[in-house]
């Protein structure tokens, strides 16, 4: 995984158990500006947390049908992964942009680029 792909917050998968963290729960990290200089330097293995269910509705997303939804998001379920559609909340109207997201950490990153908030864990139980 690149540093570059990550964000101060963002969540991923700890790979190795030689080293203890502060912020490392179980076996997630939730990444510190140390920590991303640490990946660049490939002192720290992390690896993606792959986007489930589960993780949306910990971010607070609520099921709606055949989706998910939050703020101007809607994130739909199929067997290769999750994908993102967004939505003018002033006349409902959808703009699909075709994004498969199957991380955690880059549905935080585009969460965050879009709405300018971050997407704080709803149930503090990871």
């Amino acid at each position: 995984m690149k540093a570059t792909d990550l964000r101060i917050g963002n969540f991923v998968q700890y790979a190795n158990d030689e080293r203890v963290f502060v912020n490392l729960i179980g076996k997630t990290l939730e990444v510190t500006a140390a920590d991303i200089l640490s990946v660049y330097n490939d002192n720290i293995p992390v690896d993606p947390i792959l986007l489930t269910e589960e993780w949306i509705k910990k971010f607070g997303f609520v099921g709606v049908g055949n989706h998910y939804e939050k703020n101007c998001f809607n994130i739909y379920k199929y067997k290769d992964g999750m994908e993102i559609e967004l939505r003018n909340d002033e006349d409902d109207e959808l703009f699909v942009i075709g994004m498969r997201c199957n991380c955690v950490h880059k549905l935080q990153n585009l969460y965050f680029a879009i709405t300018g908030e971050e997407l704080i864990i709803k149930n503090e139980l990871l």
